[in-house]
This record gives C-alpha cells, sequence and structure tokens, in this order.
C-alpha cells in the first residue's frame, strides 16, 4: 500500500532492525526519529552479548534463533567490523551458599548431563576447575562452582545498529537524527495520527515506539501503560595485565560481570536484580554521566577479588545505561490498545532480539499476522492490558 508512512521513535539496534524489515518488504515511507545520533545512547551503552543460556526462557531461545540466523549474514557482509567474538560464559560462585544456589538452579532447568538443555551447559565443582578449564586470569581457588555455556559471545552494539542502519538507508528509509519526539498526536477516533518533533509535525499511518527506557513515557502520553521498569547499566573499562582471552565471567553473589575488551582491556558490569528488585519507573528517565562512586567501588572490588592482578585497577572509561525488565522476563513487542501505536520493549535484552522482533514487526503491521511468537510477547498476556489484535494466531 503506498502513500503510507510507517514511524519510528529511537534509532538504537531495534529501531534500525525495524526499519531494516519495513523498508525492505514494502513501498510504504519508513522514517525513523531519533533524539541524538544513530545508536548513540543505550545501545552504545550495551554489553553487546548474544548467546544462549540454559535459564533463557523458551519464547527467548525462539527469539534468538531468528536473530542469530540474521547476525550471521549481516556481520559476514559488513562494511565495518562489529567485532563478534565467541567466548563462552562462565557463572562463578564463591561461597558455599552461592555454589548450592547455582547446583540447584543447574538442575531445575535440566542442565544435568542427560536433560533437556544439557547442550547449553556443564557444572563444574570448584575443587575440579583448575583442571578442567584453562583460564589462568581467574582466581580460580576463590570459585567454588561454574557454569559454563559454550555458545555465547559480544559484538560491537553501535557498529551492529549502523550496519542495519546502512541497509534499511538503501532500502529507502529516512532517519531524522537530532529529532526530539515531543508529542504523539491521535486522531478523533484515538488512533495515532502524528509526531511532533523539534523538526516540525510528520503524519503517521503507523508508530513504533523502539525507544529503550524513553517508551513508558511515551507510551503514557497517549494513555498506554507499559509494565515497564528500569534499573541503572553501569560499566566501566579497565586496563587488564595480560592479553589471555577468557570467557565472558558474571559472579553469582555480586551481580558483576566482566568480558575482554579488544587487547589490554576489561569491560565490566553489574546486574542490579529483575524486574521486581528494580523501582516504579519515574518520567523522563534520568542517567548519570558516571558511575556512582559506592556502586563503581563495588565493581572494582568484586573483580579484583575474581581477577589475578587486578586488586587496583585502572580505569580507562565508564558510563551507565538503563536496562529494561519486564515481569516475566520476555520482550512485548507488537500491538498495544491504541490503534496504530506499536512498541518493542525488553528485558535487558536488546541485541538479542532485536532482529526477531524487526520481522515481528513489520509482518503484524504490513500483513495483520500476530505470528507464532504473540502469545509470548503480547502485551496482552499481563493482567489489565490489552490490544488491538482479537489474538488469533497464524503462522
Amino acid at each position: 500500500m503506498t502513500g503510507e508512512t510507517i514511524g519510528i521513535v529511537g534509532a538504537g539496534i531495534t529501531g534500525a532492525c525495524t526499519a531494516y524489515f519495513l523498508s525492505q518488504r514494502s513501498d510504504r515511507r519508513v522514517v525513523v526519529f531519533e533524539r541524538d545520533e544513530v545508536a548513540a545512547e543505550t545501545t552504545a551503552k550495551s554489553a553487546g552479548y548474544v548467546g544462549v543460556r540454559a535459564s533463557h526462557t523458551e519464547a527467548h531461545r525462539a527469539l534468538l534463533k531468528r536473530s542469530i540466523r540474521l547476525y550471521n549474514e549481516v556481520i559476514r557482509e559488513a562494511d565495518v567490523d562489529v567485532q563478534h567474538r565467541m567466548l563462552g560464559g562462565l557463572t562463578v560462585a564463591t561461597t558455599a551458599d552461592g555454589r548450592a544456589a547455582l547446583r540447584g538452579r543447574h538442575r531445575s532447568l535440566g542442565a544435568d548431563d542427560e536433560g533437556p538443555n544439557s547442550a547449553f551447559t556443564k557444572f563444574y565443582d570448584g575443587k575440579e576447575l583448575d583442571a578442567s578449564l584453562l583460564i589462568p586470569d581467574f582466581r580460580l581457588d576463590n570459585f567454588t562452582a561454574a557454569w559454563f555455556w559454550p555458545n555465547y559471545g559480544y559484538v560491537t552494539p553501535a557498529s551492529l545498529a549502523a550496519t542495519f542502519v546502512e541497509r534499511a538507508r538503501d532500502a529507502g528509509a529516512v532517519f531524522r537524527t537530532n529529532a526530539s519526539v515531543h508529542e504523539l498526536e491521535r486522531d478523533a477516533t484515538g488512533s495515532i495520527e502524528a509526531v511532533q518533533t523539534d523538526r516540525g509535525r510528520t503524519p503517521v499511518n503507523q508508530l513504533v515506539l523502539a525507544a529503550g527506557p524513553w517508551n513508558p513515557t511515551l507510551a503514557q502520553s497517549v494513555g498506554v501503560d507499559l509494565p515497564v521498569r528500569h534499573s541503572f547499566a553501569p560499566g566501566v573499562l579497565l586496563d587488564r595485565p595480560t592479553g589471555n582471552r577468557h570467557p565472558s565471567l558474571t559472579h553469582h553473589e555480586s551481580g558483576v560481570y566482566l568480558r575482554p575488551h579488544g587487547e589490554h582491556q576489561l569491560f565490566a558490569g553489574h546486574y542490579q536484580g529483575d524486574y521486581d528488585d528494580a523501582a516504579a519507573d519515574v518520567a523522563d528517565p534520568k542517567i548519570p554521566e558516571a558511575v556512582p562512586n559506592q556502586l563503581r567501588q563495588e565493581i572494582l572490588d568484586a573483580v579484583g577479588r575474581l581477577v589475578h592482578g587486578l586488586d587496583d585497577p585502572t580505569v580507562s572509561d565508564q558510563w551507565v545505561g538503563l536496562r529494561s525488565l519486564t515481569p516475566d522476563g520476555n520482550p512485548i513487542v507488537g500491538w498495544t490498545d491504541v490503534e496504530g501505536l506499536f512498541v518493542a520493549t525488553y528485558n535487558a535484552t536488546g541485541i538479542q532480539h532485536a532482529p526477531a522482533v524487526g520481522h515481528v514487526l513489520s509482518r503484524q503491521i504490513l500483513q495483520g499476522d500476530p505470528t507464532q511468537h504473540y502469545d509470548s510477547v503480547s502485551i496482552s498476556r499481563f493482567e489489565g492490558h490489552s490490544d488491538v489484535h482479537d489474538g488469533s494466531v497464524s503462522i
């Protein structure tokens, strides 16, 4: 259908992937509104992890499979180095209680040798680690247990997003950067009608909210209450004494995670809990420019306990992003109860799910097809929420 315009708010990895699919699959005008530059906000601050854990939900894995299939093609053909690194992942405990928790979780997920998830992970008791895994940089004597999963790595998120932006532009999509959205307009029937930015008014027939932590505020402005909360996602870059490769590491007790970054740096972050641990959202969330001192010191102290030679690390850079969280750990994607308004928000999985989400959104917008993912990603799965779709699921 020609003559229609599809708007997208946000030019991070999700907005870029969605613009790519929409512009590839139709001749409708696709316009992306971004208040900064492409992929300059939460996408740029992401750790960039991509891979499979035994703890992932079935919905997560189904979306991830679709994303990985496209990433294999896009990363191979990209004009820039996306710097994909397959490291594997390691969750470690340093206390007896932590060991018991990891062991119990491992068993509950069916990840033992004969379990349905055994291909995704292997459990090691602390006493066997130094004879099982060659990871000399880690303080293995401090570990009481470890969970290893092989299919895990990372990318450079901003470069990956830029690759999808280039593909979308080649297919005709327009990216309006430095264009802050001030208002979403509805017509007399309540349908989305236009987007007001500081660069003017743009009429739209459909609109996708792909603005990360700013989605709830934008959605609320037209009467949609998203069941989403946010927590800080701090990151620090540290100089490290060796260039040894090792798996990404997550510390069970502290929530600190780390991975190699280039040849002689280490990226360290902190996971601050799930939806129930996060504070209720506020309008227009403010992100500090630097990691708060106490949190920064907690990260550095944990890194020193986990990695040799980093008792007093040199910090070369630091930043803070915002991590979106949903009540059940699955993304919220697609129709809302406002005609013409679509949403894409995650449970800290934007890099992993963005291509699959772009696919789902394009099928819903262009064909009215909920896709096989509908039941697990629709906002209507939450009590008190609905969407304009009747819920019948096609292929």
